[in-house]
């Protein structure tokens, strides 16, 4: 029950690094325009989905040996 309650807080928590890390990537490199910042969260939102099916995965497993 502790992995479906978390998998809404990784998908935020994925998108908000990913965003963070494109922001002081632009910083870093003094760019003015933000596609760095877009694409990063875009893989931290993509992170956070592949992290939310793996997690519906495992518990859909555990609930199956359960079941036998």
């Amino acid at each position: 029950m502790w992995k479906a309650s978390t998998a809404g807080l990784n998908i935020v928590v994925s998108t908000v690094v990913g965003g963070a890390i494109g922001y002081f990537l632009e910083r870093l490199f003094g760019l003015e325009n933000h596609w760095l910042l877009f694409v990063f969260a875009l893989l931290g939102i993509a992170a956070g989905f592949k992290d939310l099916f793996k997690i519906t995965k495992d518990i859909d497993d555990q609930s199956d040996k359960k079941d036998q």
